[in-house]
């Protein structure tokens, strides 16, 4: 059984310049993760950049 992440947790825990977090899209749509991204710019101000174009996983990373 795989564990489960709170994807808007983990997001918020993003660092500038530190590791990315990477999704698999087999599991998470890049919408959903979008969503998430842009539901903590609007609370907390923390800019993410959220890159879908790779055919297997996403990757989220703060940018401010």
């Amino acid at each position: 059984m795989e564990k489960s992440i709170n994807v808007r947790g983990e997001i918020d825990k993003l660092e500038i310049g530190g590791a990315p977090l990477v999704l698999p899209k087999s599991e998470y749509k890049v919408s959903g993760v979008r969503a998430s991204a842009g539901g903590l710019t609007i609370d907390t101000g923390k800019k993410f950049r959220v890159n879908g174009t790779d055919k297997s996983v996403i990757v989220v990373t703060r940018i401010s």
